[in-house]
């Protein structure tokens, strides 16, 4: 009995080995499989890289590639047309004026790629305006553009990205479009184009001259923007970027959609990811979060901005446009701006995409954006 005792032991023995020599092997292939999914969406290939700036085009700013798209109205839209730098100026009334410009500017921690399924008709759009381009420039650290980690990325330095890109190709004046991170750099060159008017315009200075600007679900204000939880965490350890995974970009980004959600969001946010990672740039993201400092130390001249663009005097072409089930600048933002703001009310200056529609109108609600989008700025 007890030698069958013994056989019993031995057996469990050899069996528990057995598993035990199992576990190396399941843990490697675990971390292989895992290994491969995060660095398969990390960088974009090359034939992706391509595709995506074929139309577009580098400027040097302050010793920094900044990318940018372009879309000419003075002929088709097409995937293979470049950028043209500096174009004359136009004399006839049914040219287009190739001194003025749509500038889309993206969010965070996006880039230009987010119009470009819109690009055809925001050319179409452009046209109607008399404007000869579109431009879309990824700003300092997003999308193709350099991603230098020792930078101090203000909101006010990326207006001056905005505005090189601008002056490279001999734009004047711009109709701005503009979705969150992005919607704070319009506040800034509103800012500039207020005081530059309070002050008198002289004729051949600096600056861009506003015709219009529309705005997209943006942290308008400081005191009701709410970040989200990685954000959050990377504001306060920003050295935590480069260690984020696609899924947890992915969680995040799916959070501030609304409940209708849209077509292939999970192909738009890999891409998404892709374009963050590219030249290394996940790692920085914490470091760009510098702009919820800027909202909060600038919030008076912003706010001022607003309040001198919704004046019926200013003759500003103006409006804002919001997916309200966005848990970061959603309605709640909506209802508080209103009441430092009370014009935007009063001449109804801001229009609730409906139900449904989260933190991306780009993507959520194109349809709608391109439609308030033409009704606000034809009102010029």
């Amino acid at each position: 009995c007890q030698h069958h005792l013994l056989r019993i032991k031995s057996q469990d023995c050899n069996t528990s080995s057995a598993e035990m020599a199992q576990w190396p092997s399941f843990v490697i292939i675990t971390l292989a499989v895992a290994l491969y999914w995060f660095y398969q969406s990390s960088e974009l290939s090359q034939d992706e890289l391509t595709r995506y700036s074929r139309n577009g085009s580098f400027i040097n700013h302050r010793g920094h590639a900044i990318f940018y798209r372009v879309a000419n109205t003075l002929q088709p839209y097409n995937q293979g047309q470049r950028a043209q730098n500096a174009p004359q100026r136009s004399t006839s009334a049914n040219i287009p004026n190739t001194s003025c410009a749509l500038l889309l500017l993206h969010g965070y921690p996006s880039s230009s790629f987010d119009f470009v399924t819109l690009l055809q008709p925001l050319q179409q759009q452009a046209k109607a305006l008399n404007c000869s381009t579109v431009l879309a420039p990824d700003l300092l650290g997003f999308g193709l553009s350099d991603k230098p980690r020792q930078w101090n990325y203000s909101i006010h330095e990326q207006a001056d990205v905005a505005e090189s890109v601008c002056e490279s190709m001999g734009v004047t004046t711009v109709y701005i479009l503009a979705h969150d991170y992005g919607v704070t750099v319009a506040q800034e060159l509103m800012a500039r184009e207020q005081n530059r008017q309070s002050q008198g315009r002289v004729p051949g200075t600096a600056g861009l001259s506003l015709r219009g600007v529309i705005l997209l679900n943006g942290g308008l204000v400081s005191d009701t923007h709410r970040p989200t939880l990685a954000q959050q965490v990377l504001v306060r350890l920003p050295w935590l970027a480069s260690s984020v995974p696609f899924v947890a970009m992915q969680r995040t980004v799916k959070k501030t959609l609304g409940s209708a959600g849209f077509d292939g969001e999970d192909d738009w946010i890999r891409d998404l990811w892709r374009l963050a990672q590219h030249k290394g740039g996940l790692g920085g993201m914490g470091i760009l979060l510098h702009y919820m400092t800027d909202r909060k130390t600038q919030r008076s001249r912003w706010l001022g901005a607003l309040q001198w663009a919704a004046k019926e005097e200013t003759r500003l072409p103006f409006g804002i446009l919001n997916g309200p089930e966005d848990p970061v600048s959603g309605q709640h933002m909506i209802d508080h701006v209103v009441k430092l703001v009370p014009d935007l009310d009063r001449r109804h200056l801001v229009v609730s995409l409906g139900q449904g529609i989260g933190h991306w109108p780009l993507q959520e609600a194109p349809e709608q954006v391109i439609q308030h989008l033409a009704r606000v700025l034809n009102s010029s």
